[in-house]
């Protein structure tokens, strides 16, 4: 059984009781248009128990619902017919690899796929999003149809976007893809980067070699030959008398003095090289503006630093550029100063030069990049302007007018929904396509409503009355009091802002487009009388023993600090970002190894030094390491500095067990540790709320120094209490932090009348309700969610023996394979399900 693509996480139209606030209603939609009638509309659906749903009932909630937009996949799947039939096998996998990574990059998707618990977590979403539609995911024929409309739409907006004349806003022109070639391809630059934490390590590293940097602000460098000390001068009084302009070439030998001195545990460069040498002699001075600028893998300081190469510098090829070769002053990037020498730039072959093959494949390439969500909407509207739409049913067209504004001047049809050219699209038609993707879930949503509505959880609340507008039930009547309250706002056309005027809509109108419904009767049911039944539908789902597992876990995994961490990291690939650090570790030999753990260890013992002896901070700590030279023998972060290493420091704010699970594992690991250290510091004495980490955590990122501080929320919450002195109830005396059996049990009833709007005659401790909060309130909010209440009406229907005239054992395999995937996705993990049991 098909049951397509598009599902509503929520068929009940919520929307507006939330942007609204509330709804209101109003009689009958007058119409004097014919209103189609399906074939077999009396004919029954389901029964399940007592209730009946006839397919006249399932066709009016699922045309009021999402007949405009299925009559639009309607007619698209009629117009694209020759492309779907033309969508290959290998189409078909290339849009599910696409749609289970979120992207069409390679490199992107062999990353995710090459780390095992995210590739696991993404096909099992992706799975599980099929099995809700009634899919198969291993199933060739299922994936056809879940995606061969996609792929139909995108071959036709490219074959549209190829039709076009330079009339078009969309057309490709030779000119085009000329300039998307010359965008996208810039010859490798050869440069000579020099990087500096700070301005002041900067500044005092130009004193040292005596440079002048854009000396008389000529985009030039001077070199300083006076006789007084050249800190102890401001920039106004360096001139000709002092200091003289260096040539390009000059430049260039400083430039390579000062790389040497801030590199010197890299391979160090001959001052005299030649400038057009530099890449012939050295590796590693290259830049790809491809990769500074990918997509998915480049970053922002990549991207300045692409800019400032390609756009800004010239490499002293063309005589009549006014760009300078070398940055006169440090440019900042990603907060370092940073100076760039452009040695040389690669020719890359004219637009005129290239091969027609060449050019083809550029074209395509941006054709693809023209595939885009608008360009799709603009191609699929034009084809179906090629033939004249007539809708002729009273609810679509209404509908229609709100979604596109087109309006349609007829009386409707005794049969037809809609025409579409020579094409006739009947209720009944239009019915079994929306029956085959959305039937079994529209059906389930009305046994909800039917099964609440006719029980004695109604009645408990108004009454046996359900003639809505004229029940005296007090509760109803508020109901009313409401909906006048509604009526009057729309009258006042405070709902204009919603696209909602009281002149351009009725308030009949204004029912259908905005709630879906006909009568004020309806909108009564689905917004107020629904809110206070469908709880009830969850109710005995709502069971102490099956979240046990969970309480537990959050107990034993309790963890809430606040932290700041110091972090010493490479960037060795000049992306402005850490680099893998667990990588380059991995790949040091034996004495390489050496070396780095011994430096692990200076660095830990001189950070706590600096904190414990010298009371620095962490700023301190980072702002010390910035400005200090990196020649400086009284320099305690020398060894650092020569290393390569750079340092940063960060307020990471609150964490706690759930936002932990972000961090890098190991970083986790000794947050963990840091916390239970810091916990057992407060055993002994509470007055203590700040921990100093006595280690380093190495992971993927660096070398992380933490201090930890113990916030509001830091100690566990606990449920022990004693009633002896107070008149809680006994069922909260509890010898225990963890919180037992009889004081959850409590909390649910204390929480349940709340949310049913009754009352109990006991009240919580604040303490042992914060606790039980804590630990099972997560468990709470998940029975109060779409999912699980979807998930209780499949139960009622598998429970109840629901018998579908047509298709019993798909839709009954459907139900049950839904079910067991609504559990995964509504609770957690140690949530136990009554599958389990």
């Amino acid at each position: 059984m098909n049951k397509g693509i598009v599902i509503k996480a929520s068929i009940i139209l919520g929307f507006f009781a939330i942007v609204l606030g509330l709804a209101f209603g109003c009689s009958n939609v007058k119409d004097e248009n014919v209103t189609p009638q399906l074939e077999n509309g009396e004919d029954v659906y389901l029964t399940v128990g007592d209730i009946t749903v006839t397919n006249q009932d399932l066709w009016d909630l699922m045309k009021i619902t999402d007949g405009v937009n299925y009559l639009e996949k309607y007619i698209q799947e009629s117009l694209l017919a020759d492309y779907i039939a033309d969508v290959t096998d290998e189409e078909i996998e290339q849009a599910r690899i696409e749609q289970i990574y979120n992207t069409k990059n390679e490199d992107v998707i062999a990353e995710l796929q090459a780390d095992e618990e995210a590739n696991t977590q993404l096909i099992l979403a992706f799975e599980q999003s099929m099995i809700l539609q009634g899919l198969d995911p291993t199933s060739d024929e299922d994936l056809r149809n879940y995606f061969q409309l996609t792929v139909a739409v995108k071959n036709y907006t490219r074959d549209f976007i190829e039709a076009r004349t330079d009339e078009s806003s969309l057309y490709i022109s030779d000119e085009d893809v000329q300039d998307y070639y010359e965008d996208q391809t810039k010859g490798t630059v050869c440069a000579l980067p020099i990087r500096f934490s700070s301005w002041n390590e900067a500044n005092a590293v130009f004193d040292q070699f005596l440079l002048v940097p854009n000396y008389e602000d000529n985009d030039v460098w001077g070199d300083y030959f006076g006789t007084e000390d050249i800190t102890s001068l401001g920039t106004s009084e360096f001139d000709s008398t002092n200091t003289q302009v260096l040539t390009d070439e000059e430049t260039f030998a400083k430039f390579i003095d000062l790389y040497n001195f801030m590199n010197p545990t890299k391979e160090q460069l001959d001052n005299t090289t030649a400038i057009a040498d530099l890449c012939t002699t050295y590796d590693g001075f290259e830049f790809d503006y491809a990769e500074l600028n990918d997509d998915v893998f480049g970053t922002s300081g990549q991207a300045t630093l692409a800019d400032t190469l390609w756009n800004d510098l010239t490499d002293g090829s063309d005589e009549e550029s006014t760009k300078p070769r070398y940055t006169a002053d440090v440019e900042v990037i990603e907060g370092y100063q940073v100076l760039l020498y452009k040695v040389s730039e690669e020719d890359v072959t004219a637009y005129a030069d290239l091969d027609q093959a060449t050019k083809d494949a550029l074209y395509d390439e941006l054709l693809e990049d023209s595939i885009t969500s608008g360009n799709i909407t603009t191609a699929i509207e034009d084809k179906k302007a090629e033939q004249e739409l007539e809708i002729f049913d009273p609810i679509l067209k209404l509908q229609y007018f709100y979604t596109n504004g087109e309006e349609y001047d007829n009386k409707g049809s005794e049969t037809l929904v809609a025409t579409y050219g020579d094409m006739d699209i009947t209720a009944q038609e239009l019915f079994d396509y929306m029956e085959d993707t959305l039937g079994v879930y529209y059906s389930m949503e009305m046994i909800k409503v039917d099964s609440l509505l006719y029980s004695d959880v109604y009645t408990s609340i108004y009454g046996d009355d359900y003639d809505f507008l004229n029940s005296d039930n007090e509760t109803m009547v508020e109901h009313r009091d409401q909906l006048r309250q509604m009526k009057a706002a729309f009258s006042g056309d405070q709902y204009a802002t919603y696209g909602f005027s009281s002149s351009d809509y009725t308030w009949e109108e204004f029912l259908v487009v905005a709630f879906g419904s006909t009568t004020e009767s309806d909108v009564l049911l689905n917004v107020y009388v629904m809110a206070n039944l469908q709880p009830f539908a969850v109710e005995d789902m709502i069971e102490y023993d099956r979240a046990v597992a969970v309480i537990q876990s959050k107990f034993d995994n309790y963890l809430n600090l606040d932290a700041t961490h110091l972090l010493l990291y490479l960037d060795n690939d000049w992306d402005f970002e850490p680099d893998r650090f667990n990588d380059y570790v991995d790949e040091l030999d034996a004495a390489d190894l050496t070396e780095y753990n011994d430096l692990v260890v200076q660095f830990e013992d001189l950070v706590k030094s600096k904190i414990n002896n010298d009371e620095y901070s962490f700023e301190d700590i980072v702002n010390e390491y910035k400005d200090s030279l990196i020649d400086d023998d009284d320099n305690d972060w020398k060894p650092f500095k020569e290393y390569g290493f750079y340092i940063m420091t960060e307020d990471l704010g609150t964490i706690d067990q759930d936002s932990l699970l972000n961090y890098d594992s190991d970083f986790a690991a000794g947050i963990e540790r840091i916390y239970n250290s810091l916990k057992n510091d407060r055993e002994d004495d509470d007055t203590i709320t700040e921990f100093i980490d006595n280690q380093v955590i190495p992971s993927d990122f660096g070398i992380h120094f933490v201090i930890a501080e113990a916030n509001d929320f830091f100690d566990r919450p606990s449920a022990a209490f004693d009633n002896t002195d107070t008149d809680y109830i006994d069922a909260f005396n509890n010898e225990n932090d963890l919180p037992t059996q009889a004081q959850v049990e409590k909390f649910i009833e204390l929480n349940w009348a709340s949310t049913v709007n009754e009352t109990v005659d006991f009240t919580i401790p604040t303490a042992v309700n914060d606790a039980i909060k804590e630990y099972y309130q997560e468990t709470w909010d998940s029975y109060f969610t779409s999912t699980a209440y979807t998930i209780a009406i499949t139960e009622y229907l598998l429970e109840n023996n629901v018998t579908y005239t047509t298709d019993q054992a798909d839709n009954i395999t459907f139900l049950n394979n839904i079910i067991e995937v609504l559990y995964e996705v509504n609770f957690v993990d140690e949530y136990i399900t009554p599958l389990e049991d």
